[in-house]
């Protein structure tokens, strides 16, 4: 059975926007690979791209810290990456409690397998961050509980030494900046081609927050 792989990454957070400095979005971004060696070379194309830009092969590629012309760089690359990207947008309301993350990711990660043709079941999934191994079990239990069929693993990586889920966090905070910005479809600079045209490839799936939403 070949396993597909998911790198997921987030902007914006899952607490009630009641509380201070919680956003008023939150998106959960997934890149989808179809196999290990599609993951292999997204990772090579990545890495020629930091060699063609002269910059550290340790850089990380955060959307918040990336300059301009790099992220425009990144987006380019990005294009010519067997990969597709999905995004969890969720406009929150003063009066909708928070959830968990692990409800966030199941509810993704089912619209996400409805858009993939048939086949294999056997998913790979690798969110950012570290944790202890009860949080981790309990983010599994919560997307099991929405495809208890799956072969699934889920694991942690450190961004700073992954590449693809520096991908996950370009394009969450791609689509962050869109939803609360409104500005980037709109704009025809030539410097922000790549961006626009990545964006209109994500797959999007809207909800607002309410007790039966995830």
């Amino acid at each position: 059975m070949v396993k597909q792989y998911l790198f997921i990454d987030e902007s914006g957070d899952i607490g009630s926007i009641t509380r201070r400095g919680a956003s008023k979005v939150f998106v959960m971004s997934a890149i989808h690979f179809p196999d290990k060696i599609s993951t292999m070379l997204a990772v090579e194309k990545i890495q020629t791209l930091k060699k063609h830009l002269k910059i550290p092969e340790g850089y990380e590629f955060k959307y918040q810290k990336t300059r301009g012309l790099y992220k425009e760089a990144f987006f380019e690359n990005m294009k010519h990456v067997e990969c597709q990207a999905f995004a969890l947008v969720v406009n929150k309301k003063p009066s909708d409690p928070s959830t968990s993350y692990g409800k966030y990711l199941g509810y993704l990660f089912t619209q996400i397998k409805r858009t993939l043709p048939t086949g294999s079941l056997a998913f790979h999934i690798v969110i950012d961050g570290k944790g202890s191994k009860k949080y981790l079990m309990d983010i599994k239990k919560a997307v099991k509980d929405k495809s208890s069929y799956d072969q699934l693993d889920i694991r942690y990586s450190n961004s700073k030494n992954d590449e693809l889920i520096q991908v996950a966090d370009m394009v969450s905070g791609l689509v962050y900046e869109y939803e609360t910005e409104r500005k980037i479809i709109n704009n025809t600079a030539k410097t922000d081609g790549a961006k626009r045209s990545i964006y209109t490839k994500i797959r999007r799936f809207y909800r607002g927050l309410t007790r039966n939403a995830v």
